[in-house]
């Protein structure tokens, strides 16, 4: 319909409008001529001012919806609105309340039209609670009161690029099941994103949070990219859950988020040594092996910078716990890809992993020193006169062979502890009564070997006491 059809009919009311509709709906398209049909279809308010009130109270659009350039000068009602096709908002003015409450919003898949609210102003509040939408996009919108998208469900792309919030934008429980996009974008008084659903990649980048900024229990279950944010107030992701690391570099934050009960995903490093053996047989005969290795070694120092943002932001929220976390998990990250076999980094990242979890643990010293004592004990014991008999030593009556292995073990495992303790002459005691005088060159060595092995293990519970406590 043209111009003047469009509006004869808005003028006649709902029912003569959905029956307009429905009649086109039901009849079958015929797609060999697509654009006739199109034509039929469309609706066009292009330019028009709505001086009283807008009212599309559950209107049915068959076809696109051209808004462009319109005016509402009151309220507009598109609650429960079904737009079949998309609707173009293009520079249109809402001098008072926006309603879109559970309006859908659909894409006809015969054609390339997708809603678009670009550069459009919102001067009232703007409603969307429970509104679906397809394809979407809000470039360069101004929302001058609040802007309500709670429980909204945006099923494909959509993007808030450039998009100014005056007041509160509220946007929990939305659910995004494909990219979606905030670059640029001013949240001046407070953006909620309290358990939203970002199931596509989700993208920040460059974003202003004037006031509070909440992701408490958001999802996101793809990359999400946070680069260059400036938040100047309370900034919180707390219980959120990302499936794979995001991006908070180059962030400016006046007050470092918590990031103690927030979930970054699993270990990075997933196939990476599948890969590694892969290109170390058959890279050099197969391009696609050396495409996939290129692409590793490229993910591992993209990870490695993303856990460096990460760990400056839990140095900065003196978040001790997460700093060793991170730096964790950008160790795994370089792993094979970055630290390859034949570098030193690769086999202390490696040691500094199996004995201590990066500093991280406490048991895991304790168990390796505990396991050292017994394991040299019984080194001790087998190259003893009597092996394995624990047979009483002949020159030191009331004193067994197993008992001196344990004891010299023990002497070696807590070298300071047992010097300061007194107990030191007893070490020359226990040697003869397991070897008499034939020492030869391996127990000695072996000794030192005991003795660089423990004060190792000592070194890694302390550093891990030091971290477990730090404060500051």
């Amino acid at each position: 319909m043209n111009r003047e059809e469009t509006l004869d009919l808005y003028m006649k009311g709902k029912k003569s409008w959905n029956a307009w509709a429905e009649s086109l709906l039901k009849e079958e398209k015929d797609h060999s001529y697509p654009d006739l049909w199109h034509d039929e279809t469309q609706a066009d308010f292009r330019g028009h001012c709505f001086e009283n009130k807008a009212n599309f109270l559950g209107f049915i659009f068959p076809g696109t919806a051209l808004f462009n350039d319109a005016k509402f000068e009151k309220e507009a009602n598109f609650a429960r609105a079904t737009f079949r096709n998309g609707a173009n908002f293009q520079l249109v003015k809402f001098q008072s309340l926006a309603n879109f409450l559970s309006a859908k919003f659909e894409d006809d898949a015969f054609s390339e039209m997708s809603t678009s609210f670009m550069l459009v102003e919102f001067n009232g509040s703007a409603w969307f609670q429970y509104a679906q939408f397809d394809w979407a996009d809000f470039i360069n919108v101004t929302f001058t009161k609040s802007a309500g998208f709670k429980y909204v469900k945006f099923l494909k792309s959509i993007s808030f690029n450039e998009v100014e919030f005056k007041e509160s934008a509220n946007f929990q429980k939305a659910k995004f099941q494909s990219r979606s996009s905030f670059a640029d974008s001013c949240f001046c008084d407070g953006a909620l994103f309290n358990e939203t659903m970002f199931s596509g990649d989700t993208d920040f980048e460059r974003a202003q949070f004037k006031s509070k900024a909440s992701f408490n229990n958001a999802r996101f279950y793809s990359d999400a990219k946070f680069l260059a944010v400036e938040a100047t107030a309370a900034f919180t992701i707390a219980g959120a859950k990302f499936s794979k690391v995001p991006d908070f570099g180059k962030v400016t934050f006046g007050q470092a988020p918590q990031m103690n009960n927030v979930d970054f995903g699993p270990d990075p490093g997933k196939g990476v040594l599948r890969t590694a053996c892969k290109k170390l047989f058959f890279g050099f005969r197969n391009p696609e092996v050396s495409a996939d290795w290129k692409n590793l070694k490229e993910q591992a120092l993209n990870l490695e910078a993303r856990y460096l943002a990460l760990m400056q932001l839990a140095t900065q929220g003196n978040d001790r716990e997460r700093e060793q976390l991170f730096f964790r998990k950008k160790c795994l990250a370089k792993r094979w890809v970055v630290d390859k076999f034949w570098h030193a980094a690769f086999w202390f990242s490696l040691f500094y992993q199996w004995f201590s979890d990066f500093g991280r643990s406490l048991s895991k010293p304790i168990f390796w020193w505990l396991g050292g004592w017994a394991a040299f004990a019984a080194f001790y014991l087998h190259q003893s006169l009597g092996g394995y008999s624990c047979i009483p030593c002949e020159n030191h009556s009331g004193i067994s062979t197993w008992y001196a292995a344990s004891m010299l073990s023990l002497s070696r495992s807590l070298p300071a502890l047992w010097s300061l303790s007194g107990f030191s002459a007893e070490v020359q005691k226990y040697v003869l009564c397991l070897h008499g005088d034939g020492i030869g060159i391996a127990f000695p060595l072996v000794g030192l070997l005991q003795l660089l092995f423990s004060i190792t293990m000592i070194f890694f519970f302390l550093l891990a006491l030091r971290n477990r406590f730090r404060i500051g």
